[in-house]
């Protein structure tokens, strides 16, 4: 059997995502062999713009410039 692996990519806000019921959960997959192995990633603070990211700090400056 092939051993399955999950990658979470996460924000990195403790009171939505950190939290202990999605932890066990997460635990639970691997107790019960649905997975091998969980694994989570959480963005570098400041490292972690993306192009929606960007738009919003152009309609930002945009907005701020226009009044």
């Amino acid at each position: 059997m092939e051993k399955k692996k999950l990658h979470l990519f996460m924000e990195n806000c403790g009171r939505q995502i950190k939290n202990r019921t999605l932890l066990r959960f997460l635990m639970h997959l691997v107790e019960s062999k649905q997975f091998h192995e969980v694994k989570l990633y959480f963005p570098v603070r400041g490292n972690s713009l993306t192009p929606c990211d960007q738009n919003f700090g152009l309609i930002k400056r945009v907005t701020i410039e226009s009044r």
